[in-house]
Parts: structure tokens; sequence; C-alpha cells
């Protein structure tokens, strides 16, 4: 986990690698409601939330037109290029994950990224999650990065960060959903630091088994409380915002993943709650 935003130029923009076809790097989500439907488009690997689409014609299958980039490196012409080739999206619906391919679990892809990695399975005791079909925008987090969360956890998120507030806690998203790409590019970082790959695997979980995939797990900081420590420290168990977490996260949903001795072999991590709402 980067805790600097990225600073990017139009040199590394994603949209702009000749030899990648946009189809295969872009994402396109759909949320708003059936009747103010827009989508999102997302790259893969980097999770970047670029650009806002919607529809010129709700009776047409085509017309998808930019209404805002969130990504200043988005060139005219990329962009012009991705919507074409998203264009052919199907209307927005409320697609279940075994309807929806993409969102599906594919094992063959799992394989292939553990053997990338050389990730022996018996290292990996967390269960398989698949990446969730259904994500919406949710905002921006503590690095001023966009997020995005399943939309049954991002309503619940939003009511327990509004009732975190009125109580004077502060909370705020430090990470919430990532592919399995990414999930693979953090580990692949941390290997070419010269890390050895089990003390990698207890602070980042294997790709295809983080609670990340799912849409429904939040990284939590309490960036506004005085002598907060810095994102992603276990020292976040002695704030108020743990504290409040710990009383109230379970009237929203919300449940501790990793506590100390648990049983996927992951460090103790304070900062890491999944809501456990069941994602239909």
């Amino acid at each position: 986990m980067n805790r600097k935003q990225t600073n990017r130029s139009a040199s590394h923009s994603p949209l702009t690698a000749p030899a990648t076809r946009m189809s295969e790097r872009l994402r396109l989500v759909p949320t708003g409601s059936v009747s103010d439907p827009v989508w999102l488009v997302q790259e893969k690997i980097s999770g970047y939330l670029l650009a806002t689409l919607s529809r010129q014609n709700l009776q047409s299958p085509a017309g998808l037109v930019c209404v805002q980039r969130h990504d200043p490196w988005v060139h005219s012409d990329a962009l012009n290029e991705a919507i074409e080739l998203l264009d052919v999206a199907p209307p927005l619906q409320h697609q279940t994950q075994a309807q929806t391919p993409e969102a599906a679990l594919s094992q063959k892809k799992v394989r292939h990224l553990w053997a990338d990695l050389d990730i022996d399975p018996a290292m990996v005791k967390a269960p398989l999650v698949p990446e969730s079909c259904r994500l919406q925008y949710g905002g921006s987090d503590c690095f001023g990065r966009p997020f995005l969360l399943h939309p049954l956890a991002l309503a619940a998120w939003n009511r327990m960060q509004q009732t975190a507030a009125a109580d004077g806690v502060s909370l705020s998203v430090v990470s919430a959903f990532r592919s399995f790409a990414y999930q693979a590019g953090l580990i692949q970082r941390k290997r070419c630091a010269g890390q050895g790959l089990p003390d990698i695997l207890r602070v980042n979980a294997a790709p295809g088994t983080s609670e990340h995939h799912s849409g429904m797990a939040l990284d939590l900081h309490c960036p506004d409380e005085p002598g907060a420590p810095a994102p992603l420290e276990e020292a976040f168990e002695h704030t108020r915002a743990f504290a409040w977490l710990s009383a109230h996260g379970s009237e929203h949903g919300f449940s501790l993943s990793y506590p100390r001795d648990n049983p996927h072999g992951m460090i103790y991590e304070p900062w890491h709650w999944c809501y456990k709402g069941s994602a239909d």
C-alpha cells in the first residue's frame, strides 16, 4: 500500500500504452440508478478511476459521453477510444456475481498470478474471494484518491461514518476495493525490494484471497484525531476511532477481520474492517 498519492504524468497515462487494447485494460462500472445511469471508467490494474460516463440516449445501447474526468492526464483522443470500445456495454442493471463473468472468481487467473509470484498454494490459508461485479464510487480516500465499494458496503460505511462523526470520532478510508492484479502488484513490488514471500504474505493477502476483492472491506484511519498514528499502523488500536469501531462497528454490519492470532496467518490489523452483509 503506497502511503503517498502517486504522481502521474501524461507520459505515464494508463490510456497511452500503444501495445494494449483499451478493452483489456479498463473496467466499466455501472452506478447511479436506472432512471439516471452513469458508468465509471476504471483502470483494472491500478484501480484508478479515470472518468465518469453517461448516455445521451437512454433508449439506445450506444451514445456514452464523458461527463467528468477524474484523472487530469486522460487525453481526449484516448478517452474517446475508450468510450468507443466500451460503448457496446449493456444497459445498467443490477447483476449478480454468478451472472457476470468478470466478477466471477477465475480459478485459472488466480493460479497464473500465484505462479508468476512463486506462491505455493500450501502457503495460502485464506479462502478465495471473487472480485465484485457491483462497485460504486464512494468519494476520496485519505490520500485524495477515488475509492470503490460494493453498494451495500458503501451505504453501510456512509451511515457508520456519519454516526461516528456525531459521536466526535473521525473515520476516513485508506483502501477499499482492489482487483486481483492490483493485489499482485503490491506483492511484486515488495519482492523487488528484497522482501521474502512468507513475510509479505503475512501483511498482504495473496491475490484472489483479499477481502478487498469483494468490495466489502475497508482499511480505516482517523486523520483528525490528535496524536493519531500513520495509516496502517498497529497503534491504531489505541485510538478513540478503534475503541468506537469495537463498540459500534457491528451495529453497522462491520467486523474486525484480522485480530491477533487469526487463522489466516495475517498480522494483527486493527484498521481492517469488513462489511458482513450478503452481496446479492
